[in-house]
């Protein structure tokens, strides 16, 4: 099943596949596990597995040596001299084990147990590494790359010395909205996946070797690049590297002063709170008023098409789609313009809505971090108050469809009026949402459904 051999023959002669190991030291084994689900999906491989205890096979001298997770102790120290002194080429697999990821960003504290603590460093640090992969975990196509590296090209390069990666400077990324803070970045390559998936790509991986990073083109400012705001990425990185400009703060303070009175709250950021919190979206109402609020109503904007502007973003982040790369398309498209009353705030669920709007705008993630504080057990439900309007026209959703209607619209025309979502499933997958560990899509999309069944039946996704 796992295509794993002894020996080869090529021209009458025998030769002996490479000898492949799979270890682990400080981390969460999640690449691991990844590189185990390749194996048993690419089949036939071309050379001998002898030790990765996840699927039964221990012991036995090796060649490769692949490595996942950081060294954190000193018994990993030791543990990886050694399987250096055995291997004659060593791969260290995943952002710990070639940048330290996580484990590097805490300096540990002097503990008992069963091993001692060290700062957490990458491989590179304590020995010769011969290969690099990339990710957290790495994708498929990156452990295919690995895999077949070790069966047609190890025995080749058997001897050659790879450059040691280390992190020379940190490269940051600046914007309105978010930033990418460089010295935190593990190089895992996830914010760059979405960023293409949402036919984007205003983030890359740019320079070579040691210099390395995950920026923008030139090294520009979100605010200046290809980035259309949605925030996806966001919701993507494991260390935090890519977070938004908060807002918390400015509501905090507007809430300590009563300066706020209402809270309006999209149903897809309502959505995301209850599955977040694990509670009933009346009592998520009653907490927002245990904040500060007075009233908590269930909106959102809902833009209508103009004359000769048949184009109808959802949000701020269509239109900046259409004005970065369908620039043709600009002047059949409705520019979203917002101004939020005296006294009220916008909890929503695309962070985007801070371009369009005058006034307080925070997400359904920063009004999280509040409602963790709020015993919400202790409270009663509240009556949720409502003022949401039908869609005026058929909707695109998703990046395919929302691109599929504008080539088309290039090409031939536009001949109906079309709302465009560009988030994958509408704005309850939005850039401001609580993070995935936090509320599941699953979860968020039963949470809306909630929420909508206490509100009048509306044409509403």
């Amino acid at each position: 099943m796992l295509g794993l051999c002894n020996s080869l023959r090529e021209g009458g002669c025998e030769v002996v596949a490479v000898r492949v190991a799979v270890f682990s030291l400080s981390g969460c084994e999640g690449c691991r596990y990844s590189l185990v689900e390749a194996l048993l999906r690419l089949g036939d491989l071309g050379f001998e597995l002898v030790h990765e205890p996840l699927l039964g096979v221990t012991d036995g001298e090796y060649d490769v040596a692949v490595v996942e997770g950081a060294v954190g102790s000193r018994e990993d120290l030791e543990k990886l001299r050694e399987i250096r002194r055995r291997a004659k080429l060593l791969v260290a697999l995943g952002s710990c084990a070639v940048l330290g990821g996580v484990p590097a960003m805490a300096t540990p504290e002097p503990v008992r147990g069963p091993k001692t603590p060290i700062r957490a460093a990458p491989l590179s640090r304590y020995v010769k590494v011969d290969y690099w992969v990339r990710g957290c975990p790495p994708t498929l196509e990156e452990l295919e790359r690995l895999l077949k590296w070790i069966a047609e090209e190890a025995l080749i390069v058997l001897g050659e010395r790879g450059l040691e990666y280390c992190r020379e400077r940190a490269v940051d990324v600046l914007g309105s909205l978010f930033r990418i803070d460089g010295e935190k970045c593990i190089v895992c390559g996830r914010c760059v996946k979405v960023c293409e998936s949402m036919g984007v790509c205003a983030i890359d991986y740019a320079n070579r070797s040691i210099d390395v990073a995950v920026t923008t083109p030139f090294q520009a400012s979100f605010d200046e690049s290809a980035c259309i705001a949605c925030g996806r990425c966001l919701l993507y990185c494991p260390v935090g590297a890519l977070r938004e400009v908060n807002r918390l703060g400015d509501l905090v303070q507007e809430l300590r002063l009563g300066l706020l009175e209402t809270a309006y709250v999209e149903p897809e950021a309502l959505a995301g709170l209850c599955a977040a919190l694990k509670a009933p979206p009346g009592r998520i109402a009653a907490a927002l008023k245990e904040l500060g609020f007075r009233r908590v109503v269930v909106w959102r904007p809902a833009y209508k098409p103009e004359p000769e502007k048949p184009l109808v973003p959802a949000s701020y982040s269509e239109y900046l789609l259409i004005k970065k790369h369908y620039p043709d398309l600009i002047g059949l498209t409705v520019e979203p313009r917002l101004k939020l009353e005296k006294g009220a705030a916008l909890v929503t669920a695309c962070i985007a809505r801070r371009l369009e709007a005058r006034g307080l705008v925070v997400t359904a993630r920063e009004v999280l971090r509040l409602l963790r504080s709020v015993d919400l057990e202790a409270l009663p439900e509240e009556e949720l108050e409502e003022r949401l309007e039908e869609e005026p026209c058929r909707r695109a959703v998703g990046p395919s469809e929302v691109g599929k209607v504008l080539e088309k619209a290039l090409q031939e025309g536009i001949d109906e009026p079309v709302v465009l979502y560009v988030c994958p499933g509408g704005c309850l997958s939005g850039g401001g949402q609580p993070y995935p560990e936090d509320a599941s899509e699953e979860e968020k999309a039963d949470a809306l459904k909630a929420v909508l069944s206490l509100l009048k039946p509306l044409a509403l996704h």
